[in-house]
Formats: structure tokens, C-alpha cells, sequence
């Protein structure tokens, strides 16, 4: 694995996170519609990873989320917060 792969791996990983995150959140404050979005979202993404990879997974991703206005924006807001944690 390349540096470039394990970098987009690492922000795969964090984007998980976030998402078990955000989840755990929604759920607490009754948010389900929410929740359920960013389980639909997420939930392959281990499995793209080992099938594709991760860069193409972050593409897949990125396409997934262009229909549904709530979760490009949160995922654009995860991503920037990436960014701004490199």
C-alpha cells in the first residue's frame, strides 16, 4: 500500500468515525431520519475498501451523496474538518 492509499484509508477511517459519531448524537436527541441517512451512507464502505479500494471508495462516496442535499453537506463538513486536523 502507498502513501497515497493509506492517506485516503485514514480519512475513510475518520469519516467512520464521525459517522458513529454523529449517529450515536442523532439517536440521543431523537434524529432517526438522520441516523438512518448516515447508516445508509456508511454501512459498505469496509467492504468497498477491501473490493475497490479506498480511493475509489471515497469516489464512490462522494457520488453517493450528490442526490441527497443533507448528506453532501455533512460529509463536506466532515471532509473540511479532515482537512483542517492535517
Amino acid at each position: 500500500m502507498n502513501n497515497f492509499e493509506s492517506s485516503k484509508e485514514k480519512t475513510l477511517l475518520k469519516i467512520l468515525h464521525s459517522g458513529f459519531v454523529h449517529i450515536r448524537h442523532d439517536i440521543a436527541v431523537g434524529d432517526l431520519e438522520q441516523a438512518v441517512q448516515i447508516c445508509n451512507l456508511l454501512h459498505n464502505i469496509p467492504l468497498l475498501i477491501d473490493k475497490i479500494g479506498s480511493e475509489a471508495t471515497l469516489v464512490q462516496l462522494r457520488e453517493k451523496v450528490e442526490g441527497n442535499a443533507l448528506m453532501k453537506e455533512w460529509l463536506n463538513r466532515i471532509l473540511l474538518s479532515i482537512e483542517e486536523s492535517i
